[in-house]
């Protein structure tokens, strides 16, 4: 048996902790609870925590804004094999 830890990355061969526990998290002034299922998006500028609740309730938006996104990358494409970025940017 292999295990992960909740808390980071480290891969271990002795699964040792607590899952599926509350993270109470605090950065100076600021103080917040990160909860089991929570969603971790990370970059170089920092981390953001999305609940469960909250990723539930964008989700439908989001996916309608990936499928515009979608669309407009191929007409790009389209126009970038047709050779006609300049007519696409125009109209």
């Amino acid at each position: 048996m292999q295990g992960i830890s909740a808390v980071t990355t480290f891969k271990s061969t002795q699964a040792q902790g607590t899952l599926a526990s509350d993270i109470a998290y605090r950065f100076g002034e600021q103080a917040t609870t990160i909860r089991s299922g929570d969603i971790a998006i990370m970059d170089n500028d920092g981390v953001f925590i999305l609940s469960v609740d909250i990723a539930q309730q964008l989700l439908s938006g989001c996916q309608n804004k990936h499928r515009e996104d979608e669309m407009e990358l191929q007409r790009f494409f389209k126009a970038y094999h047709n050779s006609e970025l300049d007519k696409l940017f125009n109209d």
